[in-house]
């Protein structure tokens, strides 16, 4: 995976960190999605981590998750600015309410 992920980097400029974790490995899911489920390409570069399509599709990528994953769920952003922007569109639009619902939401 690492290999695939940073192909383009030489092997000696990489270095990993493991340590222990307490949830088991079996419980981990990791996706990667290029498409939200209107159909429309979701792309996290940094000039979309403000548009309002990408942020609208992603919170229904993660209303979906909240309506089959049984237990919690942890959503990383790449910054505090994009927590807060994707967390103001989502109270907004009225998917906050939504995701409370199904899960206890801690920002």
């Amino acid at each position: 995976m690492v290999s695939e992920l940073f192909a383009y980097l030489p092997p000696d400029r990489l270095t990993t960190f493991c340590c222990g974790h307490i949830i088991p490995a079996s419980n981990v899911q990791t996706l990667l999605l290029t498409k939200g489920p209107s159909g429309s390409n979701i792309e996290f570069k940094f000039a979309q981590q403000s548009d309002p399509q990408v942020i609208s599709e992603l919170g229904q990528v993660i209303l979906n998750f909240c309506n089959i994953v049984p237990g919690g769920m942890v959503v990383f952003f790449p910054s505090y600015t994009s927590l807060n922007f994707a967390r103001e569109a989502w109270s907004r639009s009225g998917l906050m309410d939504k995701f409370s619902v199904k899960k206890k939401v801690s920002i």
